[in-house]
């Protein structure tokens, strides 16, 4: 994570969620418990583009997503889920581009639940 990243998720990163946010994570199965839970918070655009690292224009605001270690109560990476990606038409057919954002340079990373603990990888079958 790069310096700027860690220092804004040292403090309390973004807004609280609106309803409107409830609803839309609702209807892809994440209800408001686990929202809360997880610490999704509403980012605006700078904030987005400084907790992914970005510096293109482009709107930013969205969604930021912590990632925690199991067990840990800092924030590992961020990850952004844009309001509004840029489009790309190709064959007649509009698509969203880079909806999902990571840091720059940062591999994918396996998302573990706030609720999954450490003892749980003890107990995997697939260790």
């Amino acid at each position: 994570m790069s310096t700027t990243a860690k220092a804004a998720a040292e403090k309390e990163t973004g807004m609280p969620l609106s309803e409107t946010d409830y609803t839309d994570l609702a209807q892809r199965w994440i209800d408001k418990p686990h929202a809360d839970a997880a610490k999704i918070r509403r980012v605006d655009s700078d904030t987005g583009r400084r907790l992914v690292g970005r510096r293109k224009r482009g709107s930013y605001e969205g969604l930021a997503i912590p990632y925690f270690l199991p067990s840990e109560s800092a924030v590992r990476n961020w990850r952004l889920r844009r309001d509004h990606p840029e489009t790309e038409t190709k064959d007649g057919k509009s698509t969203e581009r880079e909806k999902y954002l990571s840091p720059l340079g940062r591999k994918n990373l396996v998302y573990f639940s706030r609720a999954f603990s450490r003892a749980c990888l003890n107990q995997s079958p697939f260790r």
